[in-house]
Formats: C-alpha cells, structure tokens, sequence
C-alpha cells in the first residue's frame, strides 16, 4: 500500500511533479492518490488531476502492449472518479466557520469561540480555502472523516497491511499557507493514532512522511484586490517560522520521514489570485523536489528505529545541475542517479518526437508526405497494394479514426509534460534544463481562458534546414565527460540531431514484433529516443 496524498494548492503542485517522474518510470510499481482541499475549484488541483486523467488515459491504452517502453507510464496509479478523489473538508457549499463550529451567540462555548477567532474570521467561506489561517483549517480537519470518501477507500486499502510499516503514506504541504499548513501536522495525528493504524498496541502499520515546503515562490499582487489581505505573499516566512516553531515544539506529530524543501531565491509563479479556478500557478523546481523526496521514501524498507528529518536547498548562488538533485538518503539511491537523468531524457526526448515528429507524420498531409518515404513510417505503417488482388495490405493503418484518437490522447499527455518542463525551466539556476530551447517550441502568447501556452507547429518545429532543427538535441543539458552533444553542429549538415533522431527511428523495424496499432508507434518513438539521448547526451545505459 503506497498513497500520495497533496493537500492544500502546493500539494497538489508537488502531485502534478510526482505524475511526471511516474511517467519516466521513476516512481513505486503501484501507487494511490487522493487530495485534501476545500477549494474544489482550485486551478492548481484541477490541473494536477488533469495530468492523472491523461497518463491514466495514456496508460490503459499501452497496458501491457509496449514491451519495448517499460519505463513508460510504469506505475499503476490509482484516483478515485470525480470529487471522490478530493476530501473537501465541509460537505455542503456556502459553509462557514461558525457553521463548522454550531456557534450561536448566547450560548455557553460560543464567549471561547470568541475568544480564539474574530467575526470575519467566523463569517469566512470554506469554498476556497483556509486563507492563510491555519488555526482554521485544523479545527475544521480534526475528526469528521470516517464515512467519506477519499477516506473510505484509504481505511479499506490499510486492512490489507498485516506487518510493520507494510504501508506507505506520503503528504506533501506547505507551512506557509492554510490548508496544507493545518492539514499536515493534524492529519498526521489523526492517522498515526487511529486504532486501525495498529497490528497490535506497539507495532503500527503505516510508514509516514511528508515533504514540507516553505517559502519558494512569489506571486504578483495586482493593484486594486480587495479581496485578497492576509493572504499575501508578504507574509509566507513569517507564517512558515511560526509553524516551525509549533513543529519543533511537538514530538507526537506521527511523521517518521520529513523532508524540508526550500529555495532561497523566490521565483514569481504569476499572479496572487485568491482561489478558484484562476489559482493555477505556474510549476515550480522545488515541486520536483518534493516529488523526488517521495520516491526517495516510498523505496525505503529499512525499519523505523527514529524519526529522520531531511533537508534539500539550494545554495545561494549556485545552479541546480542533474548531480545535485538529491534522489535519496543511502549510498544505493545516490548510485541510482543516473536514473533521473537517463529516464527523464528519454521521456523529454520522446514528448519532443512524438507530438512534433512522429504524430504530425501520421496526419500531416502533403507537409510530412516527404517523411512518408522514411524507413521508419514505411517498414512498420505503409499499407502496400497487393499485385494480384489490388488492395492495400501488409502493415497497419496508423491513419485511422481509432488510431488518431489514441495519437491525440498520447499528444495531451506530451504537451501537459512539455509545459511543465517549461514552466520550471523558468528559474535562472536550472542548468540542466536548457530555457532558450524549451521555449523556442512554445507560442509567445499564453491563452487568456487556460493560462497556458501552445506548442508551435510541425513545419516550425522540425524541418530540415530550419533553425529549430536541433532544438530536439539541447533541450536538457548534460555537463558529463565524454558527452557528444550535437549542438555545435552547422544547421546546414545533414547531422543536425533531428535528422539523428530520425536516423535512431529508421533502424527500428517492428513489424515482425507482434505489436500492433498505437502501441508499435509509441515503441518504436521510444526506442529511437532512447538510443538518441543515450548517444547524445552521452549517458549510459
């Protein structure tokens, strides 16, 4: 039993990261996910399911079907349908915190009530959060849970855990906000001192750890919001010192593993919006850390003898290269580092083929019926006309209605991946990540209604001859020995590393494999940028 569970708009950021590495096929071999947030609407949750819906969409379609890929979309990860995967706190919409709290004046509690919270606070709606007012948040979250769901199936899945520590649960949050500030230290309690926590009165069941994010980012105040007052940036690292210190003064919190998670440079994300379906912030590296964190502790089986506190920052001034993110605690993890690098290379390498190259092949028209003549699409795709009875047989019709739904849902996944690579290529400090050449692939203007930006198109992109012919190779740096980077090479040669990458797709011939359909385009895009990013970005296997 693995559970992610994000709570609050930061946790289900770090999510939206954590969705990625699992596509690289970085994370556990299985893995449940639920969110805490009252704010149903919150952009940054609904995007973090949106990228769930769409490697779940994309996964179901490979299951089983892509031997050659088995890094790709690996883990099994399980969501609830529909606003089952979201624990909202209040049931019905429109609540209050005085009707959270049953407080009518005149009655005998309602002078402490007073006393602990003002009118405004007390009149505020639940619906788009705690506001930064974590005093709220863990009155509202403390018991209540028992018969809802995300919790329903949560307490189901932990009757199957019969040894120590058999089951894994990770949360991710902020200190600085409400929701996940709140959230954290009292759904800690909550689980960890649940009677069906227990195999018997010493020997608990749930391995627990968080990620706990403090201030990294800031966000843009416009000029005239009155709504938005003690929810303000301005006052994340004061929030954050006053819950650490309410941390640092608890010693039954129930976590096992905590990782702190910080930046020291505090990168814009855009606009501060208060909730709702605006709230989409831009990604952001520390998510990836946070994401990373996760992995880290979900492959840890060791026995919990003490509590383990870890802390990744960065140094003031230095860049974020792939040797510095950290990817676990023992001497075997550190060596699995290359993993990142090499998984997460194919995977960029793959997004860039398969939705500029490989799908636009397929459906392009007279712009790609030159790349119709290309081994690759001929050996495996080509349907040939038979001599004897004048119809087109032999390979599979890639060109099909049924097909071309599929291209488009693996195109959905490659572009949510491309735009989260591009949105944390942002901070300057990211040195692997090559800013200039990811954005190159990306529209200048973002669209008013998703806040987001769209891919350019196949005769822009990938071309001969054009200047983005060798975006596909420098979209990641690698500062390794020996590393054969093509982006020295004259884009007039005919070794730019797009006509490599092609070259990589033309040696594969899957027509004898018994893969059929959608599934022989994805091997085939996948072994070829496999065999590209190891050779271009010399890594090794």
């Amino acid at each position: 039993m693995k559970y992610a569970i994000g709570i609050g708009g930061t946790g289900s950021k770090c999510i939206e990261a954590l969705v990625h590495l699992c596509a690289a096929g970085l994370g556990p071999d299985k893995l449940s996910i639920f969110f805490i947030d009252p704010d149903k609407n919150n952009g940054n949750l609904n995007k973090a399911k949106e990228a769930i819906d769409s490697y779940r969409t994309c996964r179901q379609m490979l299951l089983n079907k892509t031997p050659q890929a088995q890094s790709l979309f690996k883990t099994d990860i399980q969501i609830l349908e529909g606003q089952d995967a979201i624990w909202k706190v209040y049931e019905k919409d429109g609540t209050k915190l005085r009707d959270k709290l049953l407080y009518t004046r005149g009655k005998p509690d309602a002078d402490i009530i007073d006393v602990l919270y003002t009118g405004q606070e007390l009149d505020m709606l639940l619906d788009k959060g705690f506001q930064a007012h974590p005093s709220i948040g863990a009155v509202v979250m403390t018991g209540g849970n028992e018969n809802k769901q995300p919790w329903t199936q949560f307490w189901n899945d932990l009757q199957s855990v019969d040894k120590p520590f058999g089951g894994h649960v990770f949360m991710f949050g902020s200190v600085f906000g409400g929701t996940g500030a709140s959230g954290l230290p009292t759904l800690s309690t909550v689980i960890g001192k649940d009677k069906r926590n227990y195999i018997d009165e010493n020997k608990r069941k749930i391995r627990l750890g968080a990620a706990l994010l403090l201030p990294y980012f800031t966000a843009t105040r416009k000029a005239n919001s009155p709504e938005i007052t003690t929810y303000s940036v301005d006052g994340y690292p004061l929030a954050s010192k006053a819950a650490l210190l309410y941390y640092a003064d608890k010693d039954n919190l129930g976590f096992d593993d905590i990782y702190m998670i910080g930046a020291p440079e505090r990168q814009s994300v855009g606009d501060q919006v208060k909730g709702g379906s605006l709230q989409k912030n831009d990604a952001h590296y520390a998510e990836l850390i946070a994401a990373l964190a996760s992995i880290d502790f979900f492959g840890t089986n060791t026995p919990v003898t003490s509590r383990n506190h870890f802390i990744a920052r960065k140094g003031d001034g230095s860049d974020i290269k792939w040797d510095t993110l950290p990817f676990g605690r023992s001497q075997h993890n550190l060596s699995r580092q290359n993993d990142i690098k090499r998984l997460l290379s194919i995977l960029t390498t793959f997004a860039f083929g398969f939705y500029f190259y490989a799908s636009k092949t397929v459906y392009g028209g007279f712009d790609a019926r030159s790349e119709h003549r290309q081994p690759w699409y001929r050996n495996n795709f080509e349907l040939k006309k038979s001599f004897l009875t004048g119809i087109k047989e032999g390979q599979i019709n890639i060109r099909d209605n049924a097909h071309q739904q599929g291209i488009d849902k693996i195109n959905d996944y490659c572009q949510k991946y491309l735009g989260w690579l591009k949105d944390i290529s942002n901070e300057a400090s990211m040195s692997f990540l090559n800013k200039a050449a990811i954005e190159s692939i990306f529209n200048p203007e973002r669209n008013i209604e998703t806040k987001l930006f769209s891919l350019k198109d196949y005769q822009e992109i990938i071309l001969e001859g054009s200047e983005h012919a060798r975006t596909i190779g420098v979209l990641l740096n690698h500062s390794v020995e020996g590393s054969t980077l093509k982006n020295t090479i004259p884009l007039d040669e005919k070794s730019s590393p797009f006509s490599i990458f092609r070259s990589k797709l033309n040696e594969i011939d899957l027509s004898q494999s018994g893969i059929t359909g959608l599934s022989r385009l994805v091997c085939l895009v996948y072994q070829g940028a496999e065999k590209f990013s190891l050779e271009n970005y010399g890594l090794s296997q």
